[in-house]
Order: structure tokens, then C-alpha cells, then sequence
């Protein structure tokens, strides 16, 4: 008798709509956010920076930009209450 393992790697119709969701929760959310933020979360999502270092590039010191990030995920912090 053979048998199969179910593929985990292709989603089930329910979480293919969870997933499109929390995308579509996570674009307003951005949207949402003062341009200076957005760029921070930018250089550190798309591009892997450490919050220092994107904070470096946007000409801040490492206060300002820990800041600036807690204070951006607080503001979208809303958008997923209910998730």
C-alpha cells in the first residue's frame, strides 16, 4: 500500500484567503503611516536592514529611528486587532 504526505507547501483555500487578507490588512496599514515611516519600514522589511542602520541612511540617529519604528507599528498595531 502506498502512501502520500499531503504537499504543506500549497496552501489550503482558506489560508490562501487568510494570507490575501493580512496583505491587504498590511498595504493600509502602511498606507497609513507618514511617508518618513514607511521608508523606514521600507529599508528594513524589502531590504534587510537592522532599524540602526535604515535610521543611518534616512540621516538618524539610532534613537530617532527605534522610535520611529515602535511608533509606526503602533500605529498599525489597529489594522490586525481582530486577526
Amino acid at each position: 500500500m502506498l502512501f502520500q504526505l499531503p504537499d504543506e507547501s500549497t496552501q489550503t483555500p482558506e489560508q490562501e484567503v487568510l494570507d490575501k487578507e493580512l496583505r491587504s490588512r498590511l498595504a493600509e496599514a502602511i498606507n497609513h503611516l507618514p511617508a518618513r515611516d514607511r521608508a523606514l519600514l521600507k529599508l528594513i522589511c524589502s531590504e534587510g536592514l537592522s532599524i540602526r542602520e535604515a535610521g543611518r541612511r534616512l540621516g538618524w540617529e539610532k534613537s530617532s529611528a527605534d522610535r520611529h519604528y515602535h511608533a509606526a507599528l503602533d500605529r498599525m498595531r489597529p489594522f490586525f486587532s481582530d486577526f
